[in-house]
């Protein structure tokens, strides 16, 4: 797992980075996202991942601000 959020977090960077000053949304599966929101959130566990895998869709708004969190926003719908 920790070499697919290394992946994804890479990839996210890049897109944060080519699309500054932009609001960006991204679509992934639960995985993905359950690694993504770890690396940001370290207290998100597999807990945490079984808790969300029936939720659909599953929305995390994620400010960052040069590349640190500024704020982290779950909505369940």
């Amino acid at each position: 797992m920790r070499e697919v959020q290394e992946r994804n977090i890479a990839a996210l960077i890049d897109i944060v980075k080519e699309n500054k000053e932009s609001n960006i949304v991204i679509a992934t599966h639960g995985t993905a996202l359950s690694t993504i929101i770890q690396y940001y959130s370290e207290d998100f566990g597999y807990d945490d991942f079984h808790r969300i895998k029936d939720f659909m869709p599953y929305i995390w708004c994620i400010e960052l601000e040069d590349g640190n969190v500024k704020k982290i926003e779950e909505f369940i719908i």
